[in-house]
């Protein structure tokens, strides 16, 4: 079930983006990935503040109580078969791929319970509150995201809002973002929805193109929003050496008059050499 459905184009202008003239986030909360990733990632204490730990902790433990097979079914699905380099594994919750037979039943587990219903709406509210932000700074971020890069920003993009207590921020690829966090400074969520919509168009690399999205998104778009300069830089601080790197390169891109950031990317490739780094989405 889809709940909270945001900014949604409907009919044929829905399903065709040569009549779609801006970017359109349709932000929605899918019951069966919102209950796997409340589960998984309490679990894993992937908490973004202390504010709601107490509610998401009852919840797993009720969960656990009255469901454990279906929860640790669940686990085990979405563990992949590598590690982090301190030994925990990597869990992968896709919304399209949750198709194991206990779902179903862990999903009307969950909406039977009071835990569950304070989490949800919990949620509905964060939602509401991505949309505004998203719709209040969308002219002025989308006319600077096109200024820089050159794209014609025409696209419609399935935003998968998980719980604001639990942090995530990750491209799923075939335009679908995962999505849920604290707002960690002014205009954070506007900021991070465009560094995972600009991933929808760049080839993923976590080198020279990673490192342009968050020239743009999380330094361009944060200093245009809230003031101030760069660097000193904000994102992966993985990445801030490769962009140190590029910095000279990119004020002289910002002055041209002509910009392809695409174009741009590949003779960065060829003139620096820099090799993807190893990297896991948040």
């Amino acid at each position: 079930m889809l709940i909270g459905i945001g900014t949604v184009l409907q009919g044929s202008v829905f399903d065709d983006e040569s009549k779609v003239n801006r970017i359109h986030l349709e932000f929605v909360i899918d019951e069966p990935y919102f209950i796997a990733h409340l589960l998984i990632n309490t679990n894993l204490q992937k908490f973004s503040s202390e504010k709601y730990v107490e509610d998401l902790q009852a919840f797993k433990e009720h969960m656990t109580q009255i469901a454990d097979k279906e929860v640790q079914t669940l686990m085990e699905y979405c563990r992949a078969d590598w590690k982090y380099n301190d030994g925990r594994f990597y869990y992968s919750i896709h919304p399209d791929e949750l198709k194991l037979p206990e779902m179903e039943s862990l999903v009307a587990k969950a909406k039977q319970s009071a835990e569950y219903d304070k989490l949800l709406n919990q949620t509905i509210e964060y939602l509401d509150l991505c949309k505004r932000q998203w719709l209040d700074n969308y002219d002025t971020t989308a006319e600077r995201v096109k200024a820089i890069t050159g794209f014609s920003l025409q696209r419609k993009i399935t935003v998968y809002i998980s719980h604001p207590g639990l942090h995530t921020g990750r491209c799923l690829g075939d335009r679908k973002i995962a999505w849920g966090n604290r707002e960690d400074f002014p205009n954070y969520t506007t900021i991070y929805l465009w560094h995972e919509i600009l991933h929808t168009y760049f080839e993923f690399d976590h080198g020279i193109n990673h490192s342009l999205i968050q020239f743009i998104a999380d330094n361009e778009l944060r200093t245009l929003l809230n003031g101030g300069t760069y660097p000193l830089y904000v994102g992966h601080k993985d990445l801030f050496e490769t962009m140190e790197l590029i910095q000279p390169y990119w004020e002289e891109y910002l002055q041209s008059s002509h910009r392809d950031i695409l174009r741009f990317a590949e003779q960065l490739k060829q003139e620096l050499n820099i090799a993807s780094l190893p990297h896991i989405s948040k």
